[in-house]
């Protein structure tokens, strides 16, 4: 089955996956939309022999406004969509060995309810699921909300670690993202027009 893309320079997210490999954590997709991006993730898990992980897609369709370079955008996020990609998604992952969850709900709804970690269980254990390799952000793009999402997941992460930004030029990432990211022991590993990856170098908090 082939999911479909909304997006571009997607050669930049595949490299974030690859350079993961060996860091510890989930993969994290906020703003799954049509699952074009989540496939190209789990394929590229498998390329690189890295599907013993969690990994947890937020969205939560339902034609909900969406944010947009700080203005408020309507776009076509509806529950159709949603009832034809999210167990579709489910089974291609599931197939692949990874150990997914999709949660229907906002980025901000997600944190409040998970910032303890999100419980999976497998192999007859039940673990607590708090840190993750890598994450990639493309739900809204206005600056306070990927603010809120780097923030939130630069603290659960160990080093080695990469945030991917997506549709940055609708963010200030040289005026506001850059500097704080270098101060928090992060550095751009790789930028394009479109998608920018932070990899955590050192621990800072």
């Amino acid at each position: 089955m082939k999911f479909e893309t909304d997006s571009e320079e997607y050669h930049i997210l595949q490299n974030a996956v690859r350079n993961i490999k060996n860091v510890p954590g989930a993969i994290v997709e906020i703003g799954t939309r049509k699952g074009g991006s989540a496939q190209l993730i789990i394929d590229t898990l498998v390329e690189n022999d890295d599907t013993n992980r969690a990994m947890f897609c937020i969205d939560p369709y339902g034609d909900i406004l969406f944010p947009l370079a700080d203005q408020k955008l309507y776009f076509n996020y509806t529950n159709d969509m949603r009832n034809e990609v999210v167990p579709n998604l489910y089974k291609y992952a599931y197939d692949r060995g990874l150990n997914f969850q999709f949660f229907l709900m906002e980025d901000t709804e997600f944190f409040k309810r998970f910032a303890d970690g999100v419980p999976i269980y497998d192999n007859k254990q039940k673990m607590i699921v708090d840190k993750y390799a890598m994450v990639f952000l493309d739900g809204p793009h206005d600056n306070v909300s990927v603010l809120d999402e780097v923030y939130f997941f630069m603290k659960r992460s160990y080093q080695g670690s990469v945030i991917v930004i997506d549709d940055a030029y609708a963010c200030s990432i040289d005026g506001m993202f850059n500097p704080l990211m270098e101060t928090m022991g992060y550095v751009v590993a790789e930028r394009g027009g479109s998608k920018v990856v932070y990899k955590k170098v050192f621990d800072k908090i």
